[in-house]
């Protein structure tokens, strides 16, 4: 039974969106932010406007803002059925592989 949902399109956050929106939602300003991860304004906004993400920022934001890892980088987490434990390499590596959006991963060594 055709509804005539087929052209119909479903928003989808990047990155940046969950990132700014979990600040938001934690009550924190840009400067705030900024000085709580020891990086510049210019660059919180650059993070938060884009779909590639230095994993040291988001586990930055998942720490200050105790929002989980997992749904920064894919937007599942524990009540779509995804894992509060922290995040390990192999599984960033998993989600990068697995998701159907392009991360740039900078994992640090």
């Amino acid at each position: 039974m055709d509804v005539g949902m087929s052209s119909a399109r479903v928003p989808r956050w990047t990155v940046g969106d969950r990132l700014r929106k979990c600040r938001e939602v934690t009550g924190l300003g840009v400067e705030e932010m900024a000085t709580k991860i020891g990086r510049t304004r210019n660059s919180v906004t650059r993070y938060e406007r884009s779909t590639t993400v230095d994993v040291n920022v988001v586990r930055s934001y998942s720490a200050i803002t105790d929002t989980p890892m997992e749904w920064l980088l894919t937007g599942y987490g524990p009540e779509d059925g995804g894992d509060i434990a922290p995040v390990t390499i192999g599984q960033l590596r998993n989600i990068w592989r697995d998701n159907d959006e392009v991360f740039a991963l900078k994992l640090a060594a």
